[in-house]
């Protein structure tokens, strides 16, 4: 056949060793059909149904869909990579299921609600992070166990600082990180600014009893203290800063950052 118009198919079962169409195979309506099966399906030309397609099976070597609605989702070969968002709800109290080892998507959405997706993760185990000091600009070094500045590094005075460019299109920024509290807090308080406002703080005072797990010889205040901040945001870039009201010197009383996350939606 060179070319077949369809205002409407609908049967249960499509089924053939091999099915040839040399043209152009449009459906003017609604294809709708319970299994597509065949060992062997050639189109030379195109398939092209303006309504909708409405199928229990499809399996399809490449597909261009422009809105995909499913309740399940699985990939033979464990990858799926959508160039698009990917979109997944199911009426009544069972969730939708994705099945797949790994997912690669521009946005995924959930029940209506679109999930974070991670853009920047930081964990420092290697020296170019391109942190810096606020103030001056100088480089931030590492300290041994593998986050960046804390003893005698980070201390009175010294806010670290970035800026993420390039981020996509979203409306909501979530920072996430790891602060350590290293050496003889006093009750000081460490802070994250996102683009120069205050998202998140939190204090610190050493005990005689406690943990020594960094720094000098004297227990850590507090160590891998979870940062988790929420903001509006749709600017493609963001400068994160990180600091501290310490009034000491570094060698006494420092703070450290690792597993530094940005997540946008």
């Amino acid at each position: 056949m060179s070319l077949v118009r369809i205002s409407l198919l609908g049967v249960a079962l499509v089924s053939a060793n091999d099915v040839s169409i040399n043209g152009d195979l449009q459906v003017l309506g609604a294809l709708s059909v319970a299994h597509i099966e065949s060992s062997s399906l050639t189109v030379n030309g195109s398939i092209a149904v303006t309504d909708e397609v409405k199928t229990q099976l499809l399996t399809a070597t490449s597909a261009k869909i422009g809105v995909l609605r499913t309740d399940e989702l699985y990939s033979p070969s464990g990858n799926l990579h959508l160039a698009g968002g990917l979109s997944m709800k199911r009426d009544g109290v069972e969730p939708a299921l994705l099945e797949v080892g790994s997912l690669e998507t521009a946005t995924l959405t959930v029940h209506g609600q679109r999930q974070w997706a991670l853009v920047h993760h930081h964990d420092f185990e290697a020296d170019g992070h391109g942190w810096a000091d606020a103030a001056t600009g100088a480089f931030i070094e590492l300290s041994e166990g593998g986050y960046l500045g804390g003893h005698c590094k980070t201390g009175a005075g010294t806010t670290v600082r970035r800026r993420f460019d390039n981020l996509p299109p979203h409306t909501q920024l979530r920072v996430g990180a790891r602060v350590h509290f290293v050496d003889g807090w006093e009750g000081e308080t460490a802070f994250l600014q996102v683009d120069g406002a205050y998202a998140w703080v939190d204090s610190a005072r050493a005990h005689p009893n406690g943990l020594n797990l960094a720094g000098g010889p004297q227990p850590d205040a507090r160590f891998g203290v979870p940062v988790d901040a929420v903001v509006a945001h749709t600017a493609p870039s963001v400068l994160l800063e990180i600091g501290s009201t310490l009034d000491e010197h570094a060698c006494d009383e420092s703070y450290g950052v690792d597993d530094v996350q940005i997540h946008v939606r």
